[in-house]
């Protein structure tokens, strides 16, 4: 979308969380809101835990629960079983990206007015 002289993209995002009093859904961005982000604004990337069952401790012998490198930042976390025939391990990398961003006045979130 242009406005004058400026070329604006627009992204749209449903995703929500559970209130966890409420238990009630609640969106990360609501209708009445825009965020707007500069191109050159810096974003740090953190990462979340990627939540399993119990791991399996035969299995979890073989490899790190974490692995990644922060100068590169990546982050995974590792998960691995053994099949009930107990003929393969099964090896399984997550990752919980999240970029933050940090440098000023490059974002902002705006209410709209219809």
């Amino acid at each position: 979308m242009a406005v004058g002289q400026q070329e604006f993209e627009i992204w749209s995002y449903d995703g929500y969380y559970r209130d966890p009093v409420t238990k009630l859904p609640v969106k990360y961005v609501g209708a009445q809101n825009i965020i707007m982000m500069s191109s050159a604004g810096r974003l740090d990337m953190t990462f979340g835990r990627v939540p399993y069952f119990a791991a399996e401790a035969r299995a979890m012998q073989f490899l790190p629960s974490q692995f990644g490198s922060a100068e590169q930042g990546l982050a995974f976390e590792a998960n691995s079983y053994i099949t009930q025939d107990n003929s393969a391990l099964m090896v399984e990398a997550s990752t919980r990206p999240l970029p933050i961003p940090t440098a000023i006045d490059t974002f902002g979130v705006l209410d709209c007015v219809v």
